[in-house]
């Protein structure tokens, strides 16, 4: 089988060329008992590579080829489907009613350091439904807009890194928060100071920080101030008024 360690460079020496129609990324996780795999293969540690292509079909069949024919997948699940159902088909790998403990950030590049410390902690993930991501959020429309014209706010940086750890008895939290834990602290010099804010929960202030840049965060407050100056809207990462 191909390694994960290869199928990580391929994002890496590809990513500069795609055209802005195609987003993908890498996902390391372990089979679970799904009917369209074989049986053999259900709780096998595995690298798939997710992509969304939109555009033109016959267009898409090309620029895809190069990603299908690398190596021998134990499935290839690419196919013509609307926007909808390539939101939810990934979505066996996050079943509801699970423990969770995610963390995540922007890296600063794929380099070869950073895929070994990648792949050599997933080998020892405690549990099986665990999900690490590589995706590919920068590079192409994206990095042709301004810091400050959007409130996003990393158009430069091209690979954003998830660790998404679930886990289904409670007696097993603690193991695999010190799992995901001891992976991050392996991954601090090779992850930026920003984070994707989607992918952030209770962390707290400093995250607005490393969300939005800081003349996004002024519109942001002064927006606030107009539309929600008693901050009714106030979960997740909050913008706070000033008012």
């Amino acid at each position: 089988m191909t390694s994960a360690k290869d199928v990580l460079r391929l994002l890496r020496e590809n990513v500069d060329t795609i055209p802005d129609e195609l987003t993908w990324g890498i996902l390391l996780f372990t089979v679970p008992p799904v009917p369209f795999l074989p049986e053999k293969v259900h709780g096998v540690p595995v690298t798939g590579i997710g992509v969304c292509y939109a555009g033109p079909i016959e267009e898409g069949e090309r620029v895809l080829k190069p990603l299908r024919d690398f190596g021998q997948p134990l499935a290839d699940a690419i196919h013509v489907m609307p926007y909808s159902a390539a939101q939810t088909m990934a979505d066996v790998l996050w079943p509801r009613r699970h423990h969770n403990y995610w963390t995540s950030s922007y890296l600063k590049d794929l380099s070869d350091e950073a895929i070994e410390i990648i792949v050599d902690n997933f080998a020892t993930v405690p549990s099986p439904q665990t999900v690490v991501l590589v995706e590919h959020n920068g590079g192409g429309a994206i990095s042709r807009v301004g810091r400050d014209a959007t409130a996003y706010a990393h158009p430069d940086l091209t690979y954003n890194f998830l660790i998404t750890s679930e886990w289904v008895d409670r007696a097993d939290s603690e193991k695999n928060i010190r799992w995901t834990r001891g992976y991050w602290e392996a991954m601090q010099p090779f992850l930026a100071k920003a984070v994707y804010v989607n992918y952030t929960s209770d962390e707290g202030d400093d995250v607005i920080e490393a969300a939005y840049a800081a003349n996004v965060r002024e519109r942001l407050v002064a927006l606030k101030n107009k539309y929600d100056p008693t901050n009714l809207f106030r979960l997740n990462q909050n913008i706070k008024p000033t008012v």
